[in-house]
Formats: structure tokens, sequence, C-alpha cells
């Protein structure tokens, strides 16, 4: 037995009541949440994304600078933020805003970067907190609103009676190009859109103010496109198809919805942009642009001879002017006085060329030879391989003893220009197949360009080249000269025998090819090309 014995009891245990521990758990929690959201400014994330309509833009969040793209996303603090969007090239105005970003939201920034704030266009979607609904505004204002296919009447437009949940949006107005998005609605946040619209900046069907005729290029005083710091990349000037110009037309540009309130070199500006970049223009269509004061601004590049290819717009082929003025309003007598400065300063065009020297063939009667022979056109003029303004490689002193039958024009003519122009300064090449005569003998015979204008026929200085040519070898066919005939000359007939037509004369030693034999006549041939059948009394063959 033990010395001791002690019976073990359980303890019991501290009844306390329930509700008591909920409350204290429940205290414990809210503190934290205090601490955290009160005492540190804890707070979610939000996001911020940005789409650059008009290729890569460099971006700045505030003055801190991001990588340059097209496409920008990433998560940040909520808050306030300054985001501002730049180019290098100085024909683009930067874009800056202020913007509100929300705990779990994304806002949204879709731009196009133009030359100017009047000339840029885009959607800004942010999201407020605490509400609920949808609100647009737009520039310019009294924009119609569209939802999900629904006229919702015009901006500034809100609205609370919307449903969760994405939504299409169109915002359009007269003068201005449509926009078209889409947008969401989240429970306890109301959704803040911002529209800006892109003002159509050419008249679809421009009246023609003044036509005159004109036979060179103006030469003025002008606002080049370097001066207004163009965007040459914009354009594609390997699209640009050339025409020869005979007049000067002015169109009138004017528009009910202008942007009055900018300098006109921005408008300017702004045409170019919306040109190529929404008409999809490779170049402008005008050549030149003159504003109300007078003011003469270089549009399109490469003279008034060149044109954007793609593009059929319903304008003259002609060197084409716009007025840019005030719709309803008469033109200027400035802008007018312009006109006429482009009229009266045209200087004609020359035409002039290089083409070096080909060296002496020698060939076997009636042998072909193809040479190769590039022209450089050094000369202020267009040339052209088109049958109303033709530039072709013809025999200066009219028919020639080298004419080949299977590749010339003509007796006189061996091609048009292979290229349907040739711009100055830049050259073409012309394939030219001689046939030798049928004689062994040296000869030579002079060719050049020449551009035809109406029906006459201009050599371009320049131009000339000597072919020599050194015929080898025996005489290929029989030859026949012309005796004495007591008259000076023998009549060439376009038969044998004397009911046959006289087609022209050979006179008293002449030495030609004897082609065939009839009784009493024989047929040769005569001015290197021609046939013809002559009296064989009056002939001997040698």
């Amino acid at each position: 037995m033990p010395l001791f014995s002690r019976k073990h009891k359980s303890p019991q245990l501290i009844k306390e009541p329930l509700g008591l521990n909920f409350l204290i758990v429940f205290i414990l929690l809210a503190a934290l949440i205090f601490f955290f959201t009160h005492i540190i400014n804890f707070k979610g994330e939000a996001s911020l994304a940005i789409t650059s309509l008009s290729g890569p833009v460099k971006i700045e969040i505030n003055n801190q600078q991001q990588e340059a793209t097209a496409s920008f996303s990433q998560n940040l603090d909520p808050g306030e933020k300054i985001f501002k969007l730049t180019k290098d090239q100085e024909f683009y105005q930067p874009f800056e805003r202020r913007i509100t970003l929300t705990e779990g939201n994304e806002t949204s920034v879709n731009w196009d970067l133009g030359p100017n704030e009047v000339f840029s266009s885009g959607v800004i979607v942010e999201f407020k907190k605490d509400s609920q609904g949808v609100s647009i505004v737009s520039t310019p204002d009294e924009a119609e609103i569209t939802i999900d296919s629904q006229a919702q009447g015009a901006t500034p437009f809100i609205t609370a009676d919307i449903n969760q949940g994405s939504h299409q949006l169109k915002v359009s107005r007269q003068g201005y190009l449509e926009h078209e998005s889409t947008f969401s609605v989240k429970k306890g946040f109301a959704t803040q859109i911002t529209v800006q619209l892109f003002p159509i900046l050419l008249p679809e069907k421009p009246a023609k103010i003044r036509e005159e005729g004109i036979s060179g290029f103006p030469k003025v005083n002008l606002s080049a496109r370097h001066d207004w710091k163009a965007d040459e990349a914009l354009a594609d000037q390997s699209q640009n198809q050339y025409l020869p110009i005979k007049k000067i037309v002015l169109y009138d540009l004017s528009l009910t919805e202008a942007p009055y309130g900018v300098e006109t070199t921005e408008w300017v500006k702004g045409i170019y942009y919306y040109t190529l970049v929404y008409e999809a223009y490779s170049d402008l269509p005008y050549h030149y642009l003159i504003d109300s004061q007078g003011k003469i601004f270089e549009g399109k590049k490469g003279g008034c001879e060149s044109f954007p290819a793609e593009k059929e717009d319903g304008l003259e082929k002609a060197c084409r002017v716009g007025y840019l003025g005030k719709a309803g309003e008469k033109i200027t007598q400035a802008a007018q006085m312009s006109f006429e400065k482009l009229i009266s300063s045209t200087q004609p065009l020359f035409y002039q060329a290089e083409v070096a020297p080909p060296s002496e063939i020698g060939l076997n009667p009636q042998e072909t030879k193809t040479l190769q022979l590039e022209f450089k056109n050094t000369g202020t003029a267009i040339w052209f391989g088109r049958e109303d303004s033709t530039v072709a490689l013809r025999a200066i002193n009219g028919t020639s003893a080298y004419y080949d039958a299977a590749s010339w024009q003509s007796a006189e003519q061996i091609s048009v220009i292979s290229e349907p122009w040739v711009l100055p300064d830049s050259k073409v090449t012309l394939d030219v197949t001689l046939k030798a005569p049928l004689l062994p003998d040296s000869s030579q015979e002079q060719f050049g360009l020449f551009t035809k204008d109406n029906e006459s026929w201009s050599k371009i200085a320049g131009s000339e080249v000597t072919f020599k040519i050194k015929v080898k070898g025996e005489v290929a066919i029989p030859t026949i000269r012309v005796r004495e005939t007591g008259t000076g000359f023998l009549n060439v007939r376009s038969g044998p025998g004397l009911m046959f037509g006289v087609v022209d004369q050979v006179y008293p030693g002449d030495t030609l090819p004897l082609l065939e034999e009839q009784v009493g006549w024989v047929k040769i041939r005569y001015q290197q090309n021609r046939e013809g059948w002559v009296s064989a009394t009056y002939v001997e063959k040698l």
C-alpha cells in the first residue's frame, strides 16, 4: 500500500459567454483594417493602358519616361496621374492630360497624336469610385451619342440607367470623322468617357473657282514642306504617277466646320495628316495651297506633273491649287493675287539629255545587232512614253539605212522610250537593233531623242548619237546602175509595167540592189528601204 494515496480529479472548464469572444475578434480585425488603410495608407493596384493609333510614341507618366511604344500597359498606384505623349518629329505636337486611376480598374487611353491638339483624336476612359452610370463629353460638344445602336442624345451626356457589362459607343458630328469604341460599366463605379473627334479637312467634291493654261511650272516664294515640318515618312513618293500638264486649276477647299481658330500653317499640316492617314493618299492631292491672306504653301511633292497614283478623286489632271477659306464667302483678293502669281511665274520647261557615243560596229551585209543606249534626262521636263506626249528615238535625217523591220516602229523611228516617264536627273535604257546595209562599205547615221508636241517632232538637245557600221564580206545580192535617160531621171513605178503609177524617181549613176527581174522590168530597192520597179532598158547589171 502506498504511503499515501490521492484521487485524481479532472479540472473543471471555466464557462464564459460565447458572444464576448466574437466581439473581441471583430474589434481586432477592425483595428487591423484601420491600421493598414489609414495609418500606412495601404491601397490595391490600378492599371493604365495607352494605345497610340499613330505608331510608337514616347510616354511620360508623372515626368517618368517610359519605353517608346505603340502599346503600353502597367499596374500603378491609384490616384491622379499626368501622362504625356510625344514624337521625335517636329511635325507632331505633344499631348498631355491629367487622369485618375481607381483601384481594381484599368484606365485606358487610345489616342492618335496628330500635328496639333485640334488635329488629334481619340478616347479616354476613367472610373469614379462610389458612383454609377456613364458620362460622356466630347470635343467638339453637341456630338450625337449612340450606345448599343440606340440613339441617346448629344454630348455632354450622362445617365445612370445603364446595365453593367460591355457596351458599344458611337460619337458623331457633321464635319468630323465618326468615333467608335467599347466601354464597360461596373458596379460601384461611374464610367467617365472623353472623346475627341478629328475634323474632315477636305470637301468631298470641291468646287472649281478658276482655271488657266500654263506651259511650265510656277516659281514663287512659298512656305515649303520643310518649313511647315512635314513628316515625309507618311508620304510614299514611289506611288506617284506623272502626266503632262497644260493648265492650272484653283479649287475651293473652304469648309463649314473649318478650324478658324487655328493658324493656317497648322491647318495645312492638318490637311496633310488627314489625307495621308485617314484618306490613304500617298501624298497631298494639291500641288499648292493658298490661304485667305494670300500665303502660298507647297503641297504635293514632285511638281505639277506628279499625282498620287492610287486615288481616283474626280479632280482634273492639272496643276491643282486649293483655296483655304470660309464656306459661303468669296475668295479674297489677296488669294486671287497669289493665284495670278502662280500663273505669271511659270517658267518654260526645257528638254536636254546626255548619252555616251557607241563604238563602230562591224557586220556582214543585212546582219543585225542590238545595242543598249543609256540616256540621262538633264533638263527640267519629264520625258513621257505616251501616245499623246511622247519621247522617241528617231533618225535625224528621216529614213534610215539601218532600218530593221522586225523591231523598228517605222523607217524613221526606232522606238518610244520604254518607261512611262523619266524624271529629271534620271536615266532610261533603250534597246536599239541596227540592220547592216547590203553593200560592203563604211557608213554612219545620226539619231536622237525627239519629243512630240501635237503632230510635230522636236529634237532634244544633247541626245544626238551617231551609229557607225562597217559592212564586211562580199555583195549579198546583185546590184544595178542607172544609165543616162535623156531626161535626167528614171521613173520608179509600183509594178512592172507602164500601167502602174509612178511612185518616185531615181537618177543616172545611182547604184541600187536588184531584187527581182521580169521581162523588160527590174525590181530595185532605193532610199535604203523603199522598193519599186524601173525599166530594164535604162539599167545595167554590175
